[in-house]
C-alpha cells in the first residue's frame, strides 16, 4: 500500500492514506469533532503522503469512540477534488456503503481471501464483504494471475485488471558502499530471505537445504514468529528485521535470494512476492518454491520444492552471470510508477476493452 501510495504522489496525485486503528485512552470526557480536528491537526507527511491516524478513544475504559468512519467521512467532505478510494481489505466496504457524497471505488485485491487458515489478517466474513466490495467497485485489480482469472473467468467481471507487485529502482541504489556491521562477518557465499516468517514458510525444506549446504552462510532478516526458525544451525544467521531503507544494504552483499514458501497453500499459489522484484533489482538470482506467479517472467529465477532441485538451483546461481542491463530493462516494466499509472488510467477513464484483450492475450503468452 505504502509503495502505491508513494507513486501516487509522484503522478501529482494528493494522498490521503487512512491508517489503522489504535487505542486511546483519555481521563476526561471528550467531544467527537475534538478527536476527529485532533487527527487532522496531527497528520504526517512522508514522501508527500498525508497520512492520518484514527483513534479508538475510551473514557474511563467505557464508551469506546471508533472514529475510523467520521475520519473518512470527514475527509470525503472536505476534499475539493476528485475522490477515489483504493481499498485493500475486503471489510472496508463496511465503511464504503455507509460514506455519503460523490467517490469511485477501486479495490487492490492482493490476497486470496478464502484461507483463512494461514491468513493473520483473516476474517470469517472476508469473503462476502469481498464480493460486496467489487460490487461497488468502478474497477479491481489484481496481484496474481490466478486471482485476475478467478474475477474474469469464474466471475465474469468486466471490470478486472491485472497489476502485479513491482519494485523502484531508486529503492536500490547504493551511495554508500560499506557492508552492514552485522553481515560482515558472516561467511560468503551469503543466501538470503527477507520478509515475514509464519506458518507459510517451509521449515522443512528450508532446513534440509541448510544442513546440506554447511560451507554457505543462510541469512535471515525478517519479523513475525521467530520459533519457526529455533533449530540451531551454525551457517544460520537470524538478523532480525530491517527498515525498508536499508535493506539494499544488505541484498547487494549476498549472492542468492530465496523464497521458500509451502507452495501447497491456497494463500501462496495466489500470491506475488515483493521481495522476489526486490531480490532482482539488487542482482540476486533467485531461488523460489513452485508458485505460479514466481515464475511468469521474472528474471534469474529458479523454481525449487524439494532439497535436491534446490542443491542444484544453488549451484547454478552460484556460477550464474548476471546482465545488469536485463536487470534494468525489468525493473522498467515492472516499477511502482507504472502500476501507480494504471490506476490514473483506470480513474480518468482512459483504460478501454481493447487494453484489456491486450492484457488478456499478454497472458496467454507466458
Amino acid at each position: 500500500m505504502h509503495h502505491i501510495a508513494k507513486a501516487l504522489v509522484k503522478l501529482g496525485n494528493e494522498v490521503l492514506y487512512v491508517s489503522s486503528s489504535i487505542e486511546y485512552n483519555l481521563k476526561n470526557a471528550y467531544d467527537t469533532n475534538t478527536i476527529i480536528k485532533y487527527i487532522n491537526e496531527n497528520v504526517k507527511v512522508v514522501d508527500g503522503v498525508k497520512i492520518y491516524q484514527p483513534l479508538n478513544v475510551s473514557y474511563t475504559n467505557e464508551n469506546t469512540y471508533y472514529s475510523y468512519f467520521d475520519l473518512v467521512q470527514y475527509l470525503l467532505d472536505k476534499s475539493k477534488n476528485d475522490v477515489e478510494i483504493i481499498p485493500y481489505l475486503p471489510s472496508q466496504v463496511n465503511v464504503i456503503k455507509a460514506l455519503k457524497g460523490d467517490f469511485k471505488v477501486i479495490y487492490e485485491c492482493v490476497d486470496d481471501n478464502t484461507d483463512l487458515q494461514y491468513a493473520f489478517w483473516g476474517n470469517k466474513n472476508n469473503v462476502v464483504w469481498e464480493q460486496e466490495l467489487m460490487d461497488v467497485s468502478e474497477a479491481i485489480t489484481t496481484t496474481a494471475t490466478s486471482l485476475y482469472l478467478q474475477r474474469t473467468s469464474i466471475e465474469k467481471r468486466k471490470n478486472v485488471y491485472m497489476s502485479r507487485n513491482a519494485v523502484n529502482e531508486a529503492d536500490f541504489i547504493v551511495k554508500d558502499e560499506k557492508i552492514p556491521e552485522d553481515l560482515k562477518n558472516i561467511p560468503e557465499p551469503r543466501i538470503v530471505y527477507t520478509g515475514a516468517i509464519f506458518d507459510w514458510f517451509d521449515k522443512e525444506l528450508f532446513y534440509d537445504v541448510v544442513k546440506s549446504n554447511p560451507d554457505k552462510s543462510f541469512v535471515i532478516i525478517g519479523f513475525g514468529e521467530d520459533e519457526i526458525l529455533n533449530e540451531k544451525c551454525n551457517n544460520v544467521y537470524m538478523i532480525g528485521p530491517k527498515k525498508h531503507s536499508e535493506l539494499k544494504n544488505y541484498l547487494r552483499n549476498c549472492q542468492i535470494g530465496i523464497i521458500p514458501f509451502r507452495d501447497n497453500l491456497d494463500l501462496i499459489v495466489n500470491c506475488d512476492p515483493i521481495k522476489q522484484y526486490e531480490y532482482i533489482a539488487c542482482g540476486l538470482p533467485v531461488i523460489t518454491t513452485c508458485m505460479p506467479e514466481s515464475a511468469m517472467n521474472k528474471k534469474y529465477t529458479f523454481l525449487a520444492n524439494t532439497k535436491e532441485n534446490f542443491n542444484k538451483a544453488i549451484e547454478k546461481c552460484l556460477n550464474l552471470k548476471v546482465d545488469l542491463q536485463e536487470i534494468k530493462d525489468f525493473i522498467a516494466e515492472n516499477s511502482w510508477n507504472a502500476r501507480a499509472a494504471l490506476i490514473c488510467n483506470i480513474a480518468d477513464g482512459k483504460i478501454n476493452e481493447e487494453y484489456r484483450r491486450r492484457d488478456l492475450k499478454k497472458l496467454g503468452k507466458i
